[in-house]
């Protein structure tokens, strides 16, 4: 987690409807989510989100894997893909989870902002 202030405009956080007493900001790290997210880019992650919608990026934690950052998408029958941006050959799989198996892991947010190097 990120130790130093971030700012950003009250009108911002206004118009993208959060509360900045549920904000945290992170350090993503690895290149799983490329390109969309880069080792080391800061993400805003807001905790009051923690019902997943699907095809959205979340921070999640499970027993197996830690702290991740992974976008989620519903199956139609319900289920949960785990899925990586970066499909540069096989590095990242798919997970496919049962709901069961699902609840297993905690959302601790949505990711509604990145910063980063270009």
């Amino acid at each position: 987690f990120y130790s130093q202030p971030i700012a950003f405009k009250r009108d911002w956080l206004r118009i993208k409807g959060v509360n900045p007493q549920s904000l945290m900001v992170i350090y993503a790290e690895g290149d799983s989510m490329w390109p969309t997210i880069n080792d080391h880019d800061v993400l805003l992650v807001d905790r009051s989100k923690v019902e997943p919608s699907s095809k959205h990026v979340y921070v999640l934690t499970s027993t197996d894997k830690g702290t991740i950052v992974k976008r989620l998408i519903q199956t139609p029958i319900g289920d949960w893909i785990i899925r990586s941006d970066n499909n540069e050959g096989d590095r990242y799989p798919d997970r496919l989870l049962s709901r069961s198996e699902f609840n297993e892991h905690r959302i601790l947010g949505k990711v509604i902002w990145r910063g980063g190097d270009l």
